[in-house]
């Protein structure tokens, strides 16, 4: 499964490991590229402290039985203030089976 550019996208952040809560929050791919991916900051914020951290970002995928939501392991490399997102990105996200990296748009 790809993620492309313009796709919304869910973030997932584990708050308390050992309860098992965690937060759900939306955001948009601004550009992928290998490994990376570039989003949008999500809604709400992404807090600074989750740069360096894990989350899991997930998406939903059209199937012939209906919607269904896939999801992988990433890092947050950084959270960038001030991006500015490259116009129209078309080309697809390689699958090497590599943990993507995500910097956070702001």
């Amino acid at each position: 499964m790809e993620v492309l550019p313009g796709q919304r996208v869910r973030i997932i952040v584990e708050t308390d490991h050992g309860r098992g809560d965690a937060l759900v929050m939306d955001s948009v791919v601004y550009e992928a590229a290998g490994d990376t991916l570039v989003l949008a900051q999500t809604t709400p914020p992404l807090a600074s402290g989750t740069c360096g951290g894990e989350i899991t970002v997930t998406y939903l995928v059209e199937e012939k039985d209906g919607p269904a939501r896939y999801g992988f392991p990433a890092e947050v490399a950084a959270c960038i203030e001030d991006y500015r997102p490259a116009r129209a990105r078309t080309r697809r996200r390689s699958s090497s089976g590599g943990q993507p990296t995500l910097p956070c748009a702001a």
